[in-house]
């Protein structure tokens, strides 16, 4: 079993003496309503569990295609997110070996001793 949202049981009544518990679903099992249910009670590691029997098919259900489409959509996220990183690694590599040759204009060498300047003193 798959949990698929969390509420609180909500109390609807006509009058004080007739409250019903409700119940409700996400909107996306909107397709449901008006639906015949069998609603089975059990217990599971000590807590009460209910379990509800839609008379539909799976296969023609709205929500088994969400979840196809929610896979696709991820699994597209995700190989963009993996060529995101190989492009930032590959510019950030060569950014690195182009800042280690220098630039020639500036005479800048990294492996060299620092070049000593003429040090003029003004009175």
């Amino acid at each position: 079993m798959q949990p698929i949202c969390t509420h609180k049981i909500c109390l609807q009544s006509s009058t004080p003496s007739h409250a019903y518990p409700i119940i409700r679903l996400p909107r996306e099992y909107k397709a449901l309503a008006g639906k015949k249910t069998q609603i089975y009670q059990t217990e599971q590691e000590g807590e009460l569990v209910f379990v509800v029997k839609v008379d539909k098919l799976v296969d023609k259900f709205c929500s088994t295609k969400g979840e196809t489409t929610f896979d696709s959509r991820l699994s597209a996220l995700e190989s963009q997110i993996a060529e995101l990183k190989l492009l930032t690694f590959q510019s950030a590599s060569y950014t690195d070996s182009e800042s280690k040759k220098g630039a020639p204009e500036s005479g800048f060498e990294p492996d060299s001793e620092p070049r000593q300047g003429l040090f003029r003193q003004y009175s």
